[in-house]
């Protein structure tokens, strides 16, 4: 089976025998059942125990049984990855892409590979087919996350999901981040607490007992049996354990007196009894029980008793023994040995609350000296060293050992070891969290290095102490400190720079996802999100703040020349060299409408300031305004005489005076002739000016039959390729701009490169996301950059600042 393949047999086999629910596997069919094109969310909710993993995998069941397969996953908290957003991502996208090979992308970053996937399937193989695909997620509440209130669910959830691609989830409803589920409008709920599903709840518990309580010799009383099903409340979680411990009184001892009532009654009634253990037995089962909610994983028996030093054999056993009722027994062949994890989450939060905060922290603590110990001693097992490297940090911080933590955030070998075990993305969160509970400047450096060199990290994660030593290096920190800061796993790095470079200042993280060259992006007014077009005919929606991939945007026939956000950030709108100019919504993605009306390619688009109209110019010589509601031509702007190039509507500026033009449209006027409108692209591309330049060369640019034809009067608008060199103009005389660093292109050809180098790098299909220079910082040069090959680049001659930002 392929590493991202998951297993779910042994999971999905806890529900095998499935009593009544036939109204909610109706009702989540009826809600599955839509018309067309549309895509649709399907949310089970319900509290612990009332069998919503029991719905959703009786309904992969079924959906089998009808010849066909959903990806499906089972979050659950500390078994295996199983609860990391990655793990999921990664998942789900093996499932689909098994189901449709054809569709696979080799290629695919971590990040994306999941929304690209669905975006392709839904176009190549669904919609042409008129097929449906179904993601079944059961437990978004045991999502993984680093941060208290961080929202894990964008990280394997897609922001909206492409046509004929439906999802089924399931959750408790008190989670707090379903409303950022619920808030995409096409959300349906089937909440079994609410009074409409009583009836369904205590029929399910009722058909239980009628198939178990034959099972008892003696054969279970009828009163006793009705008693438990109105004791149950509904709760098939109650209805398990409850058979559980009956199975283990004495004949005499199975009254109705002594049944407790719900599921909570259940839970204090196994905590009596333990607590009535001699005192002696009762430590131990708590301290194991404790050490076991603690935990970020499941443990196997023999961690539990070296954490406590159980020599004795039978005290495994004994602890076992008792405390079976409230543990999960995960099988050998999962971590090599039997391990245990809380029966249920509710288990968890009631055990923990029992023990409260002060003896919870002393068990992270004990978990901390020694299943998480870093650096583990030598011949430490595999399961420590992998544990220690994935938990450690949060165990301190759990422990409230601050120093600890600094010390453990500081130790570039944990780190390079959890990059290895769960990919730069954790680490970032990690690093991120720790930083902002510490209050450490220190480490927020070191995480901002880390996001600038996470593109390289993911390809090959051993690097970690080079990338950052050099980033470090060129911040502006001595050698010296860095040895005294930072704790290196193989000493000062062999491949090193010996002098600084002066860094980008405001690069955050390069956006990767494009197949083509990226040729324009807007950011919407809240700040939130980034909007990129691209030669690949697509355009992407990223989160600004993480720089995850949202999702796609695709309907151009060509490629993306221009895009922007509307005032109100709830509309895109883009132009193309397919003629066209396409409107879309930013929250679901969905291609609200085509306009057509030019007879050349899009180069530019802007909204007004009210948001009510688009204004779009293009090779054709003219600008259109077409109102935003209606997708109506309102105007048309002529007598450009070429390109017509960069629109601009601005709230701080007054609208311009407006004439009839000789064809009876209008067209803005000026006080003097305009001059023809310089692309924006071509002002990036250019070097700098000869100095006796009087008129620039005619530009030839390439139709779409690839035949070339003249257009502007400036140069070009593409700007030129990575892979290309172009001869750079002499300076203007006086100028004093530094010599043009040079960079290996992924021929192998040496490249000029500019000092400043533009946001969007339209060659590769990446994003620069950057945030504004340090306070007293005039333009920086371009960051240092590690090649594929793994070499590193000088991209400047200058020294750096003091503490440079990355």
């Amino acid at each position: 089976m392929p590493a991202d393949l998951i297993d779910f047999g042994i999971e999905r086999s806890r529900h095998e025998r499935f009593f009544g629910r036939e109204d909610v596997l109706a009702a989540v069919d009826r809600h599955l059942d839509v018309t067309g094109a549309a895509s649709r969310w399907v949310l089970v909710t319900g509290g612990p125990g009332m069998g919503k993993s029991a719905i959703l995998s009786r309904w992969l069941d079924l959906e089998e049984q009808r010849g066909h397969r959903a990806p499906h996953h089972f979050l659950r908290r500390d078994v295996m990855d199983w609860d990391r957003p990655e793990a999921v991502a990664r998942s789900l996208s093996a499932q689909i892409e098994a189901l449709y090979p054809a569709q696979k992308d080799p290629e695919a970053r971590p990040e994306s590979r999941l929304i690209e996937l669905l975006a392709r399937v839904s176009k190549r193989e669904l919609v042409p087919r008129g097929e449906r695909l179904v993601l079944v997620v059961d437990g978004l509440d045991e999502a993984r996350s680093e941060g208290a209130g961080q929202n894990p669910l964008p990280d394997f959830l897609p922001y909206a999901l492409p046509p004929r691609v439906h999802a089924l989830c399931a959750s408790r409803p008190q989670y707090p981040h379903l409303a950022w589920l619920e808030s995409r409008g096409n959300v349906r709920r089937i909440d079994l607490d609410e009074p409409a599903w009583t009836g369904s709840n205590e029929q399910a518990c009722r058909a239980f007992w009628a198939d178990q309580a034959p099972r008892f010799t003696p054969r279970l009383d009828r009163g006793l049996v009705e008693e438990a099903v109105a004791r149950a409340q509904g709760n098939l979680l109650y209805a398990v354990k409850l058979r559980e411990w009956l199975e283990e009184q004495p004949v005499e001892q199975r009254r109705v007196e002594r049944l407790p009532r719900g599921l909570s009654g259940f839970l204090e009634q196994i905590w009596h009894q333990l607590r009535s253990l001699p005192r002696e037995h009762f430590g131990l089962v708590a301290n194991g029980l404790g050490l076991i909610c603690a935990a970020r994983e499941a443990l196997p028996l023999e961690e539990i008793e070296a954490a406590w030093g159980w020599n004795d054999v039978e005290a495994g056993e004994d602890f076992l023994r008792a405390a079976r009722a409230l543990l999960l027994e995960e099988p050998a062949s999962w971590r090599g040995a039997r391990a245990y994890r809380p029966y249920h989450e509710a288990f968890r939060a009631f055990v923990t609350e029992k023990l409260g905060p002060k003896r919870m922290a002393e068990l992270h603590r004990r978990l901390l000296d020694t299943t998480a110990r870093w650096p583990g001693a030598a011949g430490e097992s595999d399961f420590r060293r992998r544990y220690a490297a994935r938990h450690a940090i949060a165990h301190a911080r759990a422990a409230g050992e601050r120093e600890q933590a600094r010390g453990l955030c500081r130790d570039l070998g944990l780190l390079e070891a959890l990059c290895r075990e769960d990919g730069p993305a954790a680490l970032e969160d990690t690093l991120r969290f720790g930083a902002q509970e510490l209050g450490d400047g220190e480490i927020d450096l070191l995480d901002r290095a880390v996001r600038a060199e996470s593109h390289w990290l993911r390809e090959a994660p051993g690097a970690l102490p080079e990338l950052v030593y050099n980033r470090l290096r060129s911040a502006g920190w001595e050698a010296e400190r860095i040895a005294r800061t930072l704790k290196l796993p193989r000493g000062l790095p062999k491949i090193r720079l010996r002098h600084p470079v002066r860094m980008w200042a405001g690069e955050e993280r390069t956006l990767y996802g494009h197949g083509d060259g990226v040729k324009a992006c807007a950011i919407s007014p809240d700040g939130q999100r980034i909007v990129s077009g691209s030669r690949d005919e697509t355009l992407k929606v990223w989160d600004l703040a993480t720089g995850k991939l949202l999702f796609t945007l695709e309907g151009h026939g060509d490629g993306v020349k221009a895009c922007a956000i509307s005032p109100d950030g709830q509309h895109v709108v883009s132009g193309s060299r397919d003629e066209t100019v396409k409107v879309w919504d930013l929250a679901t993605g969905k291609l609200l409408s085509t306009l057509e009306g030019h007879a050349g390619w899009i180069n530019a688009c802007a909204f007004s300031p009210d948001g009510q109209r688009i204004v779009s110019a293009s090779n054709d010589g003219t600008l259109k305004v077409w109102g935003l509601a209606t997708g109506e031509l309102l105007s048309t702007l002529e007598e450009h005489a070429g390109w017509g190039s960069a629109p601009m509507a601005s709230a701080s500026s007054p609208p311009p005076a407006t004439g009839r033009s000789r064809s009876g449209t209008w067209r803005p006027e000026s006080s003097s002739p305009p001059s023809r409108i310089t692309p924006m692209a071509s002002m990036i591309a250019r070097s700098a000016p000869m100095a006796s330049a009087s008129s620039p060369p005619q530009m030839m640019e390439r139709s779409r039959s690839g035949t070339r034809r003249p257009g502007s009067s400036c140069p070009s608008s593409e700007v030129t390729p990575m892979g290309s060199t172009p001869a750079p103009s002499a300076p203007m005389a006086g100028a004093s701009s530094p010599p043009l660093a040079t960079g290996r292109s992924k021929s192998g050809t040496s490249q000029p490169e500019s000092s400043c180098p533009p946001s969007k790098d339209t060659s590769t299909g990446s994003l620069h996301a950057r945030s504004a220079p340090m306070a007293g910082t005039s333009s920086p040069p371009p960051t240092t950059e590690r090649s594929r090959s793994g070499t590193l680049r000088p991209e400047s001659h200058c020294p750096p600042s003091k503490d440079t930002p990355m």
